[in-house]
């Protein structure tokens, strides 16, 4: 699905993220992502942002494209962050993603999210 409009969409992706850095594959598929999605603008730039984060990761592992990806990646990139809230959040951003936008459900259909990490002291005080 990734389609080469990087010269259009630079400017449109701008005002939810910072397209410096990113190669014309990874800008592309996140530009048409963007079009398609179908959330509210906050959690659009949200899921956004959190998918520019695991392009640039890719970028650094060698991998040029989200559709090069595989499982193992996605884990990975995933142990790289110690708070599950994080690792749950990219999760969220990263599901519809793959299962919907790139139709890869294999890479994050068994994806579980983590128990999060409640500060009981915090909640006692409730």
């Amino acid at each position: 699905m990734e389609t080469a409009v990087s010269v259009a969409s630079k400017p449109a992706l701008k005002k939810h993220i910072i397209t410096g850095q990113l190669n014309h594959e990874i800008l592309d598929a996140i530009y048409d992502y963007s079009l398609t999605s179908r959330v509210s603008e906050s959690i659009k730039e949200l899921y956004l942002q959190r998918l520019r984060t695991f392009g640039l990761w890719l970028m650094k592992q060698g991998i040029r494209r989200f559709t090069s990806a595989e499982k193992g990646h996605i884990n990975c990139f995933l142990a790289t962050y110690n708070k599950n809230n994080t690792k749950n959040g990219y999760i969220t951003a990263l599901r519809p993603f793959y299962r919907d936008f790139l139709n890869r459900p294999d890479l994050v259909g068994s994806m579980k999210y983590y128990q999060e990490n409640w500060n009981l002291s915090l909640l006692q005080m409730c």
